[in-house]
C-alpha cells in the first residue's frame, strides 16, 4: 500500500503507517513547517536503523496539503491526525486529498471534537477554556498559542460538518467515530469508484515491489 500522511508534523501518524503497510509499501508524510519535517526525518533515521526497514519505506516532504497534487503516483489511504482543523480552507485540502486517491482509496482523519452529553460538554469546554490556557502559560510561558488551541477545537466542533464535506467531495462510506466520550472523532471515507478514469499507476519504489 501506498499512504500519504497529511500535516505530519513530526511523524508519529506516518510511523503508524509504517508498521501497517510493511517493507513493500511506501509511505510519504507531508507539512508546510520544514522544522516538524527536520524532526520527523530524524526520528525516522533512528527508527529503520533499529528495525531495519528500507530507508526508501518512508519520507517526508514539504508541502501545503490544500493545494498537492500527484496524479501520477495516486496513493491508497491517506491519513491526517489533528491537522485539518488548522487548514485555510477545509473543502480545498479535502478535495487535494481526493485527487491524490486511487479509486476505492481510504481517507482516515483524527481531529479534536466535543462531547455530544450536555455535561461531558460542559467538562471538555471548561478544560478548554481555562485550564488548558493556564497550564499552557505556565509550562511554556506562552499563552496566545494555547487560546488559539482551544478556540479552534470549539470553532471547528461548533461550524465544520466534516462528514457533509467528505460527501461532498464524493467519498461514500462516510463514518464519524466518536472517541473517549467525543473529544475526538475519527473520519473515514472512501473515494468514489465511478469518479473519473486514472492511468494504470506503475509502483512508486519498483525495487521493492
Amino acid at each position: 500500500m501506498r499512504v500519504m500522511d497529511l500535516c505530519c508534523g513530526s511523524g508519529d501518524m506516518a510511523f503508524s503507517a509504517v508498521s501497517a503497510v510493511g517493507t513493500r509499501g511506501y509511505v510519504c508524510g507531508y507539512d508546510s513547517v520544514e522544522a516538524m519535517l527536520e524532526r520527523a526525518r530524524a526520528k525516522w533515521e533512528t527508527m529503520y536503523r533499529k528495525y531495519h526497514f528500507p530507508k526508501e519505506l518512508a519520507e517526508f516532504k514539504q508541502g501545503d496539503c490544500e493545494k498537492l497534487n500527484r496524479p501520477d503516483r495516486l496513493f491508497d489511504a491517506a491519513t491526517c491526525a489533528f491537522g485539518i482543523r488548522n487548514a485555510t480552507n477545509i473543502s480545498r485540502f479535502i478535495e487535494s486529498t481526493c485527487g491524490n486517491l486511487r479509486r476505492g482509496g481510504k481517507v482516515v482523519i483524527l481531529e479534536f471534537s466535543l462531547p455530544r452529553n450536555f455535561f461531558f460538554r460542559m467538562v471538555a469546554l471548561g478544560y478548554l477554556i481555562i485550564v488548558v490556557p493556564i497550564l499552557g502559560w505556565m509550562i511554556t510561558g506562552k499563552l496566545r498559542e494555547y487560546r488559539y488551541l482551544s478556540d479552534s477545537i470549539r470553532t471547528f466542533s461548533r461550524d465544520i460538518d466534516l462528514s457533509k464535506m467528505l460527501m461532498d467531495a464524493k467519498f461514500t462510506n462516510v463514518r464519524a467515530i466518536p472517541l473517549s466520550g467525543g473529544i475526538v472523532t475519527v473520519y473515514v471515507g472512501e473515494k468514489s469508484t465511478f469518479s473519473q478514469v486514472t492511468s494504470p499507476q506503475k509502483p512508486y519504489f519498483p525495487e521493492l515491489r
